[in-house]
């Protein structure tokens, strides 16, 4: 009984393994390239923006409170370090949506043709113009 049961779990095994994808992606062209780039760009855009502006203010509130002993705000002097490292490491996190929009327009710029060629052919007594189909592939480095 084991060694049908085995051998049944392996047929299964090796049936889900060698299918066919049923629903398989379609691949992405060169207007989802340029979308995906655009979006990745805004989104690095804004946090670098986000990033700096928290920093700036974290800096601003921790010099405060550290030069005023007498100041009523003293407790905003951690918050103050807190979102000034809060937005340093936002404006490190723009930096791969910068790298990999590069990469997609990249990506984008990257395209394939389909035309029809024209080649000569001499025979034997005539020469014929014959047409076929090519394909241009540009990959921009």
């Amino acid at each position: 009984m084991k060694k049908i049961m085995i051998y049944v779990m392996l047929l299964l095994l090796s049936a889900t393994a060698f299918s066919q994808q049923s629903n398989p992606s379609k691949p992405l062209t060169r207007a989802d390239y340029l979308q995906k780039s655009k979006n990745q760009k805004t989104a690095g855009w804004i946090l670098l923006g986000s990033g700096a502006v928290l920093s700036v203010t974290g800096l601003v509130i921790y010099r405060n409170s550290i030069e005023d002993s007498n100041n009523p705000f003293e407790f905003l002097k951690g918050k103050g370090a807190g979102a000034s490292a809060i937005g340093f490491l936002a404006m490190a996190g723009s930096i791969p949506l910068f790298i990999a929009s590069g990469k997609n327009r990249r990506k984008a710029e990257a395209s394939v043709s389909f035309k029809m060629e024209n080649a000569t052919l001499i025979g034997k007594c005539a020469v014929s113009n014959n047409r076929y189909p090519a394909v241009g592939i540009l990959v921009r480095l």
